[in-house]
């Protein structure tokens, strides 16, 4: 194969050769399975114990024949257990050599009373493979290698395909005489078949299918062998209801599974375990790996894996979709979309230029193009929720655990960078310089101080507290506060979250996150939003110079430690709060 890969553990349709070839003896439902490995033999018997935990490895040394490798694994084998029987040998190059024609050989080896079987088949093109001699009677009488034949044995086209089933005891004694008296110096396993014929006579089974028993030795054979295997796939489909415009163009790898009418356009590339449902349209040029595609969806021009698309969705063109999405029904993911883990409600759409990840959207949401859900920090990572009948404008940056409710109509953008050329020095004030009156509830400027008096109490500094009812449909007021470390930060909040019970008519959050990392703490009561930071997430993410330009909701601090403007320009001028997910 000219590889630094062995060759049984290269590709066939999804699975390496030996797991194809593992697969199909398995199947037999052997009392033993032997691997016998020997080049980069970590590797392949890493590999092998994956496909089956107990399967018997053996490392054959330096001597090099598949005589040899029988010897060898003979050898370990009969001195942990008693072998009797039939013996199967195959080769793991073999990658469609299916259990179907296994049995078979094997039920004709018992039936037939031969010493030893071979299983064969005919090639227009023998060259490279072992020729079988038969006498007048048809009984095997001896396999001659291409470098060893002559030039009428070259002429045979009945070929071996280096499968033998042997009876155990015959088989034992045969390999023990083996030689390489040989034009490649090997132990042939094929020598031990003139042991076999001292004992009686050698038969062959021809195998109904010469694809099932083919080997791959180069790239060339291995694409020949592909493209003809993927073929009969198709057809397969075909045959079963399935649309493929362009068989030739179109990879149907063996685990996958299609509905009825389905129709799947060319240049598309369907592995693993991919499922999909009645009407379903799939491509032109997409591929699925691990995908469920329902009913009705649409999937163009795009790259889907390990996601599930509900029924009726519309996905593409050119959408990309890591692992972990759940898109519900008539959703949407339109052109130059990227998704990771995120959970999409039914009728919601995302139709261009975003990035969704570590997200859950509700029901008939819409989000503007050039939206990005950055929900890494460098430390922690965070989901971003945004409700359902939400309309998000275009250009947004959402930085969790900041939620957007249900219903936050119409569309208020949420900026995470502030242009540089506002007024710094009135946070309550516009960019022209006029003020802004507070539009929020009294109950929730209320609230907002005893929370902030709770926090002041339990030593939290640069509590600050802003009108945002203007600016953003989530809420009417954000509070911030910083604590010097996780423990403090855990300690505010549940003072705050006490105090607001006990003194705003039992009161309580609807959701709280970020009580577990004790890094940023944040809790949500709807009318109002209360964020308890530690010290380095505060610096970072600077939340108070997003809504420098909004009213500032006076607080009756007992400890204030620094005043609203120093808090504005305290640190670095960085414009994003945060970076989306790589």
């Amino acid at each position: 194969m000219r590889s630094s890969k062995p060759k049984v553990l290269h590709e066939f349709a999804g699975k390496t050769f030996l797991q194809r070839v593992m697969t199909s003896v398995g199947h037999l439902e052997p009392e033993t399975l032997a691997v016998v490995v020997h080049y980069q033999a970590d590797r392949v018997s890493e590999a092998a114990r994956s496909y089956d935990a107990n399967v018997d490895i053996v490392n054959q040394d330096d001597i090099p024949g598949t005589g040899r490798a029988v010897q060898c694994a003979m050898a370990q084998l009969t001195q942990e257990r008693n072998l009797h029987g039939s013996v199967l040998i195959a080769a793991s190059d073999m990658p469609l050599l299916d259990s179907v024609t296994l049995k078979k050989l094997v039920a004709f080896h018992e039936q037939s009373g031969d010493g030893a079987t071979v299983l064969t088949t005919i090639l227009d093109n023998p060259t490279g493979y072992g020729r079988i001699i038969r006498d007048r009677d048809g009984h095997v009488l001896r396999i001659v290698e291409q470098k060893d034949a002559n030039r009428s044995e070259l002429a045979v086209q009945e070929v071996n395909t280096s499968v033998y089933v042997f009876d155990a005891d015959l088989l034992a004694e045969a390999i023990a005489n083996l030689d390489n008296h040989n034009a490649q110096g090997e132990f042939y396993l094929t020598d031990a078949l003139e042991t076999a014929k001292t004992r009686g006579t050698v038969g062959a089974f021809a195998a109904p299918d010469p694809l099932s028993v083919e080997g791959v030795n180069d790239r060339l054979q291995l694409a020949a062998l592909s493209k003809a295997h993927n073929r009969r796939v198709c057809e397969h489909w075909m045959l079963n209801g399935v649309t493929i415009l362009d068989p030739d163009t179109t990879w149907i790898e063996d685990d996958v599974e299609l509905a009825q009418d389905v129709t799947v356009l060319p240049g598309s590339f369907l592995k693993g375990h991919t499922v999909i449902g009645q009407n379903a349209v799939v491509g032109p040029y997409t591929t699925l790996i691990d995908a469920t595609v329902d009913a009705e969806a649409v999937v163009e021009r795009s790259r889907v894996q390990g996601s599930h698309i509900g029924r009726a969705a519309n996905i593409g063109p050119w959408t990309y979709m890591r692992p972990g999405n759940e898109l519900g029904e008539e959703t949407k993911a339109g052109a130059f979309v990227e998704m990771k883990k995120a959970h999409i409600g039914n009728g919601t759409k995302v139709p261009h230029l975003s990035y969704v990840g570590d997200a859950e959207l509700g029901e008939h949401t819409n989000i503007g193009g050039g939206t990005i859900t950055a929900n890494y920090d460098g430390v922690h990572k965070n989901r971003t929720h945004i409700g359902s009948n939400v309309h998000v404008g275009a250009g947004n940056l959402f930085v969790p655990p900041v939620p957007v409710r249900s219903s936050a109509t119409p569309c208020r953008t949420i900026r995470w960078s502030i242009p540089k050329t506002h007024n710094t020095s009135s946070r309550a004030g516009s960019p022209l310089g006029s003020v802004d009156p507070m539009t929020a509830v009294q109950s929730s400027i209320d609230a907002v101080r005893v929370a902030a008096v709770a926090a002041d109490r339990m030593k939290s500094a640069d509590i600050e507290a802003f009108d945002v009812s203007d600016l953003l449909a989530i809420t009417d007021i954000m509070m911030v506060a910083t604590a010097m470390n996780e423990r403090q930060v855990i300690g505010v909040a549940e003072e705050v979250e006490k105090d607001v019970y006990l003194k705003c008519g039992h009161l309580s959050p609807r959701s709280r996150e970020g009580v577990s990392e004790g890094q940023w703490v944040l809790l949500d009561y709807g009318d109002f939003i209360i964020h308890i930071m530690h010290q380095d997430a505060r610096e970072y993410y600077r939340l108070e110079r997003l809504w420098r330009d909004c009213p500032v909701v006076e607080l009756p601090l007992e400890h204030p430690e620094t005043t609203g403007d120093e808090s504005a320009d305290n640190g670095s001028d960085g414009d994003d709060a945060g970076e989306a997910d790589e």
